[in-house]
Order: structure tokens, then sequence, then C-alpha cells
């Protein structure tokens, strides 16, 4: 009886063993596996976290860099409305040429143009001014650009003056 226990100990020890080889061994094989995919999955996200982290600084430089075009192109225009638009042209236009020595003959009623959420005023005028006072009379008006820009100048002399037009340019978006 001695011999048949230990026979079955033997026995039951290889079916534990045959039990662990077939059962706990593939079962354990596809936890780790498991466990590796997984491992690899997170290393992919913090990988990707990582990039949109970097890219995000990218991002905040370009949008301040964005931030500071709109509001250079919000300076270089006009924030008057429609009605008040070429008044405050023609203002700006009868102050440089009362301060450079330059007589204006003639302004026209400015042209506003609407295009999408944008105004443009387009200023016509005669003059008449001496050939000194011409330079200081368009470095004047120049100090105003971007706000301003001369689309047309033209002079002609006339004995001891000169007779000149111009056209100047502004753009609103109000």
């Amino acid at each position: 009886m001695i011999g048949t226990n230990k026979k079955l100990v033997y026995l039951a020890g290889a079916m534990f063993a045959i039990v662990v080889v077939f059962r706990l061994i593939p079962w354990y094989m596809s936890a780790y596996e498991g466990l590796s995919s997984d491992r690899a999955r997170l290393i992919e996200q913090i990988e990707y976290h990582r990039s949109l982290a970097a890219e995000e600084q990218a991002l905040k430089q370009r949008a301040e860099e964005i931030a500071g075009i709109v509001t250079t192109i919000e300076h270089s225009v006009f924030s008057a409305p429609s009605n008040l638009l070429g008044s405050e042209v023609q203002a700006i236009i009868r102050n440089v040429s009362s301060r450079s020595g330059v007589q204006i003959r003639e302004m026209r009623v400015a042209k506003v143009e609407s295009f999408e959420d944008w105004l443009k005023v387009s200023q016509e005028m005669n003059f008449t001014t001496a050939q000194s006072q011409i330079l200081p009379f368009l470095n004047a008006l120049k100090a105003y650009e971007p706000r301003l820009y001369i689309k047309s100048f033209t002079v002609s002399r006339s004995r001891s003056q000169f007779n000149g037009s111009l056209t100047i340019e502004a753009f609103s978006r109000p």
C-alpha cells in the first residue's frame, strides 16, 4: 500500500505538472504578451503627447506672431465709420498741406468703396506750390504710411509755381 500511495503521489505530481505546463504556462505567456503590447502602446502614447507638447510651443509662438501682425494691421488702418472716414483723411491732408506750405486748389468729395468688411477711401486733390515745398509735402504725407497711401501724383510747372494733383487712398475696418 505504501508503494501504491507513492505511485499515486507521483501520478498526482505528474498530473499537476502536466496541468501547470498546459494550462498555466500558456496563460502566463498570453498575460506577458498582453502586458508587453500595453507597454508598447503606452510608449507610443507618451511619444505622441510629447510631440503634441513640442508642437504646442511652436503653435503658441505662431499665434503670438499672428496676433502681432493683426495688431500691426489694425494700427495701419482707420477705425472710423464710413461716413467719417473721408472727413478724417481730408483733415490729415489739410493739416499736412498747411504745415508744408502747399495750397489746396480743389479737394473732391472722397470716394468710399466697400468690399466684404473693409472700406477704401480715395481722396483726389489739386494743389499749387513752390518747388521747394514739394518734397516736404510728400515726406509729411509719407509719415502717415501705412494708414495713407499715395496712389497717384502728378506735377507740372506753370511759370514760377507748380500745379499738381494727388490721389490718396486709405483703408478702414469699422
